[in-house]
């Protein structure tokens, strides 16, 4: 099934949240990210790490338990932040299992010197993703 397409027309969808799992990002813990979700009524909630998908399984188990012990039906959407330049970073998002697939596939790629994926390693596992481009506001005016 379509995590995406199910989602349509729904209210406020966090899709950049960092968890304990990106080191020097971020600290929060997932299972208390998916909590707050479900207390805010949220149709789902996206776990975007930078450079890795090792939260992922903690946001589906934390979801499954959640949705079991409030009687609700939060979606879990995996997800992954990479950036691609030094100015540039996306953030991708799994709409299936093929995606989930892709994103893992696209976080072993990830340059372990530079800390940044090759634009060719996403558009080679890119099928099944949505892509958002964040772009750093001041670097961009810099630029233009």
């Amino acid at each position: 099934m379509e995590i995406m397409s199910s989602l349509a027309g729904k209210t406020f969808i966090p899709y950049r949240v960092y968890s304990q799992y990106s080191i020097g990002q971020a600290y929060g813990d997932v299972e208390k990210y998916v909590e707050r979700a479900i207390k805010l009524d949220l149709p789902a909630i996206a776990i975007t790490d930078y450079n890795t998908v090792a939260g992922i399984p903690d946001l589906f188990s934390s979801v499954e338990k959640a949705n079991k012990k409030y009687k609700k039906n939060i979606r879990a959407i995996a997800g992954l932040t990479v950036h691609i330049s030094q100015d540039c970073s996306i953030t991708l998002l799994a709409k299936n299992k093929q995606g989930w697939n892709n994103l893992v596939r696209i976080s072993n790629s990830i340059d372990t010197a530079t800390k940044l994926v090759n634009v060719d390693i996403i558009n080679k596992y890119g099928d099944n993703l949505l892509v958002i481009i964040n772009v750093d506001v001041d670097s961009l005016s810099d630029k233009l």
